[in-house]
């Protein structure tokens, strides 16, 4: 997303509590340990999230695609 976007857009993973860590380098990372953002989102495996510099949240893309994001 950050290439995609020159810099204007940051990513983050958002991991299961039980989930190993592997470490991704350039891109942070923050454990739903309670499963509140899979709840409240739909959040799944692959599933991507675009959040507006407002905290909106602007599209959700299962899988996304490199023109789903450019679009989003």
């Amino acid at each position: 997303a950050r290439e995609l976007s020159q810099g204007r857009v940051e990513a983050c993973r958002i991991l299961p509590a039980d989930a190993p860590f592997t470490v991704a380098p350039g891109v942070s990372h923050h454990h739903d340990s309670r499963g509140e953002f899979a709840r409240q989102y739909g959040g799944e495996e692959g599933a991507a999230f675009v959040v507006r510099p407002d905290g909106y949240l602007s599209a959700c893309l299962r899988p996304p695609t490199v023109g789903e994001l450019k679009e989003a």
